[in-house]
């Protein structure tokens, strides 16, 4: 079940991001950016010998042709779970880049943003804890648009309401949503393909869609506030509703 693994990942994931956040305002000071580069750099380094015993120690996947591995990455269930992962790594990104600012336009101060992001990172190991415990007990649709419902509900929160409780709540609502959604997005990759190829072709997506959205973002920031861009985003996630509903009826008919 890769969602499990991916589950697993996630929950390592969000208790460091955690932590960082919640270190790093109180060094931040005494470091400078430099060191906090330099940390970055030496826990990259650190990273490597993990890599290599995953790689090492990990099951054996038999190489496949590569005519082969083009056809698997050109089947429309593949090219749709890549676009779907894509788009909806840039509706993340486009809200999250200006999540701070929204948190400022709300009236709290710079401090008390920090806090409430840090707590919505918190309250997103639990989510994908979850993840590890549901497995695809109820296929990989329901989850993904659980999520997707969760994030709009999240964005139509902060577009009609102002304040630190609203703020609160739509920011833990939208890290426990990435939190739960993005182990299943990467499970429909890795059962469409289990020798890597769309899950590795989909990271591509994942980083053209993590840069396409707060570039789109940047555009749609205007007089009117973030709105624009709460709404941009909220239009991205029904796309990828549609794209994912119609990926996974293409792998179950198959």
């Amino acid at each position: 079940m890769p969602e499990r693994g991916y589950g697993v990942c996630s929950v390592f994931q969000f208790a460091l991001s955690a932590v960082g956040l919640y270190v790093l305002p109180l060094v931040l000071a005494d470091i400078g950016v430099i060191g906090m580069y330099l940390i970055l750099a030496a826990a990259a380094v650190l990273a490597m010998p993990l890599f290599k015993s995953v790689l090492t120690r990990g099951p054996a996947v038999e190489s496949s042709d590569p005519v082969i591995e083009i056809h698997m990455l050109l089947r429309p269930a593949a090219i749709l779970a890549m676009l779907g992962i894509g788009l909806y790594e840039a509706a993340n990104t486009m809200h999250f880049t200006y999540a701070e600012r929204i948190g400022v336009s709300f009236g709290l101060a710079d401090h008390r943003v920090g806090e409430i992001l840090g707590i919505a990172t918190v309250v997103g190991m639990p989510a994908a804890f979850g993840v590890v415990w549901l497995g695809n007990r109820c296929c990989d649709l329901l989850p993904i648009m659980a999520a997707l419902l969760l994030s709009i509900a999240a964005l139509v929160l902060l577009i009609f309401s102002t304040g630190q409780g609203s703020y609160t709540l739509a920011m833990c609502a939208l890290g426990i949503a990435w939190a739960f959604g993005l182990p299943y997005f990467q499970s429909v990759e890795a059962r469409l393909d289990p020798g890597g190829s769309v899950v590795v072709a989909g990271g591509f997506f994942t980083s053209g869609g993590g840069a396409l959205g707060p570039a789109v973002a940047a555009m749609l920031v205007g007089g009117q506030g973030y709105a624009g861009v709460l709404l941009a985003a909220i239009i991205v996630y029904v796309v990828v509703a549609a794209l994912m509903t119609v990926c996974l009826r293409l792998v179950t008919r198959h």
